[in-house]
């Protein structure tokens, strides 16, 4: 994994981005995606707003906050 609850560091380089796509990547230092939100051209458009919510839950949603993606975390 790349982040987890109470870690202090993150694999050296490893990078996260949200493409114009509305994908969510994580890739290694050298480019080589090693996780996605698998989610192509979704939503109405920009502004979009990723945010973890207080259960544990990560979102991303567009500019009339209509939900692209969830991690569907809790706890």
């Amino acid at each position: 994994s790349i982040w987890t609850a109470g870690q202090s560091s993150t694999p050296t380089g490893a990078f996260f981005a949200a493409q114009l796509d509305r994908n969510l990547v994580v890739y290694t230092s050298s480019g080589v995606p090693i996780w996605s939100s698998m989610v192509n051209n979704g939503g109405v458009g920009a502004p979009f707003c990723l945010a973890m919510q207080d259960s544990g839950n990560l979102v991303w949603a567009d500019s009339t906050n209509t939900l692209i993606w969830q991690s569907g975390s809790s706890g």
